[in-house]
């Protein structure tokens, strides 16, 4: 049963009784009321007459009190007379009255105690109300009595019509508050509670957007608020379960990542030292080929060709075997124009094959510039690794290096710098891309099998040099990366050694 109906239930049969005590009690009220105003009414009209009919009977006019009793029966036939004398003989009588029974035992108690007697007769099938009065002759001797007899049907049929109203009234006030409660019912309290059922539904089958939005300020719009901030809570939850499992996953992805990366280098190494030791027959035999006087120059020609490309691949074994193996940081001056060309080398073949052309400006007189030459490797290989992959076939990738200034992390002096700026002529990002550009594990290309680790590793280098780094995009027009790095040892080293020292 609903919750509705309980109440509706409750309050009508709450109500029902409330009304039905107050109909018995009015009723009984009105009953007083009425008998109360039926006794008034005989005792005055009785005083009249026995006024009249002691005159009369002083002056022994019977005939004048039968007339009398006749035009009262005329006036009200409800009232009947009854005129005794003191030997209880009747003298006198209304037309039509009953004498035996109940008015006759009135009148004589009346005559032997010489007061009046008040009775209500309301047996079975009958209803009236007898007055009995002493008549006193002159002297004040008892002279008779008189008699009056009321009908009481006129006082049944009001209270009839007033126990009807009541009845009917109390019936239509139940209806009116049982109607009015069901449908404060519906309102108030099941349409309500239907809707935050319907909502916990919802949410139960893992509907999270379901809220109620109450705008009541009620027990029931309290519950709806509280409602509507558990699933807000609930969604927060799951949101945030949800990045911490696309963290976690991608965490586990670029550990793969980072896993294959050593065994490539480890297979790197091992690939390297197979390949130099047949390259340094093939390059001796081609120079050996060189120093003969009386070679063909054909030979010599292809001999000096081996011998370049045979360099050639020496330089890219060294730099395998060089990227392979990792160690602790060792900043030192160095040209920033080595470690460029040392990746240009590597990448050379990728981008001749991709169809994008490679081109490297460096200033004149360039100072040296404080950094550990494998790890800045690392940064220009990643940035060279995605201008190659934005950009399309006949497009260019423009490296320059030239001097800049630092500007202070915190309150200090400007640095001179060295400024490596990697710019390609490819598809650009837009600016939301941009923002995230340096965090880990964020990547636009997953499925080409991104990591979102190469950018986070290029900015974590360039920090750890005391550096900085930027990128700068416009859609459909390319991508710019600027590295800073100090031309002297960042404060925070020459701090740790002298702390050391």
């Amino acid at each position: 049963m609903r919750v509705s109906t309980k109440m509706t239930l409750g309050l009508s049969a709450t109500c029902l009784v409330i009304a039905g005590l107050h109909g018995i009690m009015q009723l009984r009220q009105e009953s007083q009321d009425l008998r109360k105003a039926v006794e008034k009414e005989i005792r005055l009209l009785g005083t009249s007459v026995k006024v009249a009919v002691e005159n009369a009977l002083r002056d022994r006019q019977f005939e004048d009190i039968q007339q009398t009793l006749d035009s009262l029966e005329v006036i009200d036939p409800t009232v009947d007379f009854l005129i005794f004398d003191r030997q209880k003989n009747l003298k006198a009588q209304s037309p039509g009255s009953a004498l035996a029974g109940f008015p006759e035992q009135a009148g004589f108690e009346t005559i032997a105690t010489g007061r009046p007697v008040l009775r209500f007769d309301e047996g079975a099938g009958r209803g009236r109300v007898v007055l009995g009065l002493p008549l006193a002759n002159q002297d004040g001797s008892p002279a008779g009595g008189l008699v009056l007899i009321r009908s009481l049907d006129e006082l049944r049929r009001d209270l009839i019509d007033t126990r009807r109203g009541i009845v009917l009234s109390v019936i239509l006030l139940v209806l009116a508050t049982t109607a009015l409660q069901f449908f404060l019912g519906i309102v108030y309290v099941t349409r309500p509670l239907t809707v935050m059922a319907k909502a916990m539904r919802k949410l139960r089958s893992g509907d999270l957007t379901a809220g109620l939005a109450s705008s009541r300020h009620d027990e029931v719009g309290a519950l709806a608020g509280e409602f509507d901030s558990l699933v807000a809570d609930l969604r927060s939850a799951r949101e945030r379960i949800a990045r911490e499992v696309e963290s976690r996953n991608s965490l586990e992805r670029g550990l793969q990542q980072v896993d294959k990366l050593v065994t490539i280098g480890q297979l790197s190494a091992g690939l390297a030292h197979e390949i130099g030791s047949p390259l340094q027959i093939m390059n001796g035999r081609a120079r050996a080929l060189l120093t003969r006087p009386h070679s063909p120059e054909d030979v010599r020609k292809n001999a000096e060709i081996l011998a370049d490309q045979t360099d050639r691949i020496a330089r890219i074994v060294e730099q395998l075997l060089r990227f392979s193996r990792r160690r602790a940081v060792n900043l030192s001056e160095t040209d920033l124009r080595r470690p460029v060309e040392a990746v240009l080398d590597l990448v050379d073949f990728s981008a001749r094959r991709l169809g994008v052309s490679l081109e490297l400006r460096c200033e004149e007189r360039m100072p040296p510039a404080v950094l550990d030459v494998d790890q800045i490797q690392q940064v220009i290989l990643n940035l060279l690794k995605n201008a190659l992959e934005a950009t399309p076939p006949g497009g260019k990738i423009a490296i320059s290096i030239q001097r800049s200034v630092l500007e202070p992390r915190e309150k200090g002096t400007r640095v001179p710098a060295a400024r490596l700026v990697v710019e390609d002529s490819g598809c650009g990002m837009s600016p939301d891309v941009l923002d995230k550009l340096f965090e880990p594990f964020f990547t636009t290309r997953a499925a080409q099998g991104g990591t979102g680790l190469g950018l986070a590793v290029v900015k974590a280098i360039v920090l750890q040099h005391g550096g900085s780094v930027s990128a700068a995009s416009t859609p459909e027009r390319g991508s710019r990366f600027t590295v800073d790095l100090p031309l002297r040892r960042p404060e925070w080293e020459e701090k740790e050694q002298g702390e050391v020292a």
